[in-house]
């Protein structure tokens, strides 16, 4: 595809910045079908004060806009092993631009056999001459945690899978930390884990941002528009419908649930079918059978993808999120967006690092927190006493400023500077952090305290 003179021209030069994503339609910053890296992705952008170059998936429509600083181009198809090329040949148009942000995830692409390619692909990029940042947004070293959300039955055959897997991804981080300049995740237990791979050095951790420009409704009028009822409890799951996420868990929790902390209650799973798994034969299988359950359920909701413009109506509406969540693997985009309602949350103990943080800790010491406050071991009978727990107890005004306090100092705003300082930075370790602080902070330094 050959881009117009005049936008080379205008973008292509050294103080901009490509990034390499999926990307919300224009218009829009969540999209359906596409995931929350799309919206990560367009947040991150619409926040930096450079211009930036957008190399982005066509759906099936190729060509380029502008849109506010950046300039979109609708390149390649996910999951063909062409796309690869077409990227790099975008990036050949824009060769004076040297540095580059990558945006990673093994379903983001395709298949494992494409998303793989990304590997010669970052080492082509780098021997071009460009200086590539990647934002790893998922972390799997041990699969024999994910058997449902990969699909691997617990036989011989799905055990020597397993094996094979885990050896493939641990040599894939190996690899990556070779080609590329820096290695950004979005928590600094993630971190951790990657530093087994690649040299501590070379990775930071940048908080996933909150969106600010969110702004709640009324909870009776949100309730009224939805048709929900002023006195009863309602309980929301959010986000895509999948195994590691615990919608299942969500359901066999609450199926039989009618009454709680005194009040009728009501269970929302606002969310559909994952954008990057419904095509799984698996996953196929997966989401049918707790569909059968949800219908068989009569007080759990599936809306199916909440648009845009319905967010605010559902997380004013109401009282509680819960995450349920099988393994940390990445940050959580959905617990973000409740930071961005300031909601109330509980969630299961296997996400339990991600309040280790140095901001995060803050927060929980200013309102009286402690983990177990807000945090529930992985079974359905913790999940409900959980819920009851905060909802009856006061709790749910502690967790709310929680939320509100977190979203303010994990703005978008903030973070995107984070990622323009440590793209632009010689020293990888060192970031400004949004949490007050007047000098630079140590992302290495703070993981000895924690």
């Amino acid at each position: 595809m050959k881009i117009k003179k005049s936008l080379i021209e205008k973008y292509n030069n050294r103080e901009n910045l490509i990034v390499i994503s999926s990307y919300p339609r224009k218009g829009e910053l969540y999209s359906g079908n596409v995931g929350g890296i799309a919206s990560f992705a367009k947040n991150t952008v619409m926040n930096m004060d450079q211009q930036v170059v957008v190399i982005a998936e066509s759906f099936g429509r190729k060509g380029y806009y502008e849109e506010g600083k950046s300039l979109v181009i609708r390149a390649f198809e996910r999951n063909r092993f062409a796309m690869w090329l077409q990227i790099l040949a975008i990036l050949w148009q824009f060769r004076k631009t040297r540095k580059v942000l990558f945006q990673f995830d093994f379903a983001l692409y395709g298949d494992m056999v494409v998303s793989a390619l990304a590997l010669p692909f970052l080492f082509t990029v780098r021997i071009l001459g460009f200086d590539v940042s990647i934002v790893v947004h998922s972390i799997v070293t041990d699969v024999f945690n994910l058997t449902g959300h990969l699909g691997l039955n617990t036989g011989l055959m799905g055990r020597i899978k397993g094996h094979i897997l885990n050896a493939v991804f641990r040599l894939f981080y190996r690899l990556l930390g070779f080609a590329v300049e820096k290695v950004i995740v979005n928590d600094e237990s993630l971190k951790r884990k990657l530093s087994s791979y690649i040299s501590e050095e070379k990775i930071a951790a940048i908080p996933h941002g909150t969106d600010i420009s969110l702004g709640p409704v009324r909870k009776k009028r949100a309730r009224k528009i939805l048709g929900y009822g002023e006195d009863e409890q309602v309980v929301l799951y959010f986000g895509f419908v999948n195994w590691f996420k615990g919608a299942d868990l969500f359901v066999s929790s609450f199926a039989k649930i009618t009454k709680l902390a005194g009040k009728k209650v009501r269970f929302i799973m606002a969310g559909g079918e994952s954008a990057t798994l419904s095509q799984k034969s698996h996953y196929r299988t997966y989401f049918v059978n707790l569909y059968h359950q949800i219908e068989q359920s009569e007080n759990i909701e599936l809306t199916g993808f909440v648009p845009q413009s319905k967010l605010a109506l559902y997380f004013s509406a109401a009282d509680l999120v819960v995450f349920p969540y099988r393994a940390l693997i990445g940050a959580s985009g959905a617990l973000s967006l409740a930071f961005s309602y300031k909601k109330p949350f509980i969630l299961s103990e296997r996400l339990a690092p991600m309040l280790r943080s140095v901001d995060c800790r803050a927060a929980m010491k200013r309102n009286g927190l402690t983990e177990a406050d807000f945090t529930f071991h992985l079974s359905n009978q913790a999940c409900v006493e959980k819920t009851r727990l905060v909802l009856l107890n006061g709790a749910k005004q502690k967790l709310s400023r929680l939320a509100g306090q977190l979203r303010r100092e994990r703005n978008w705003q903030y973070t995107s500077r984070m990622f323009t300082r440590l793209i632009y930075a010689a020293d990888a370790q060192t970031v400004e952090v949004p949490i007050g602080q007047k000098k630079a902070y140590s992302f290495a330094e703070s993981e000895k305290s924690v």
